[in-house]
Formats: C-alpha cells, structure tokens, sequence
C-alpha cells in the first residue's frame, strides 16, 4: 500500500542528474557548449596568428642597429617559439624606440650604437686616406728636392 503524496521516482540515474547537476561529471558536455568552446579557441589563436605575424614583420623591418636587448635574428626566433609572450616581449623590449618631435619641429632620434669601430666610420676612413695621401706627397717632394 503506498501512502497518498507526490510520486518518487525510483532512485537511478535519472534521479541523480535531475536532483544534481554536480553529480553528472561522466556525462559529455552539451553540443552548444562545444560549440562555444571552439568559437573561443579559433578566435584566439586568430589573434595569436595576426599578432604574430605583426611582431614578425615588425622585427624584419626594424633597423639591426637600433633593436634593443637582443639581436633581430634571436628575436625572430622568440617571437616564433615563445608564441604569444615572444611578441608581446618584442612589443615591449625589442621594438626600437620611436622618434621624438620636439617643439622646433625637429626629430629626436634615439642614439644608434653607442660606439663603431673606426673599420665602419667612413669619416675615419677618409681622413686616412687623405692622410696617407699627404705623407705620399711629402715624401715625393722631400726626393724631387
């Protein structure tokens, strides 16, 4: 004899997930749910994907001597290797400093390199040709006379 009153669904799984949605952690998730989930993932790595090729031919481009921190060729392969951080890390450290415009109207270029060989400074390289040029004439003059 059952007593009057709501019925009671027999106990089962049925009873469980009804009562508990906590309780169904075996079950797959709902097709809109992975629906979602792969929408999210495509938009991120669309992102990572366009921030990575900006980082990329941002470095390419940059002048070799004005990249900060590391060498272009080792910031190439961060950027490429530590994808997203690498470019984010080249946004950050690596990027050359833009020019300033100061009130005059001029620019105010950061500093290139802080010394160059006197191999690399064709002013140098003028001077010592005018040089040796001026000894060859003395000692030409200094025989004739």
């Amino acid at each position: 004899m059952n007593p009057p009153g709501p019925a009671v669904p027999p106990p089962g799984p049925a009873a469980a997930t009804e009562s508990h949605p906590s309780r169904n952690r075996g079950t797959a998730p709902a097709p809109a749910t992975i629906g979602a989930m792969a929408r999210v993932y495509t938009l991120l790595l669309l992102v990572d994907l366009a921030l990575l090729m900006v980082a990329l031919f941002d470095c390419l481009s940059a002048d070799e001597r004005t990249v900060r921190a590391l060498p272009r060729s080792t910031w190439v392969f961060v950027i490429l290797l530590a994808s997203p951080i690498g470019a984010i890390a080249w946004f950050v450290k690596g990027q050359p400093e833009p020019a300033i415009r100061l009130a005059n109207g001029r620019l105010l270029r950061p500093a290139g390199p802080a010394c160059i060989g006197p191999d690399d400074d064709p002013a140098f390289l003028q001077s010592l040709t005018a040089e040796l040029h001026r000894r060859a004439d003395e000692g030409r003059r200094a025989n004739e006379g």
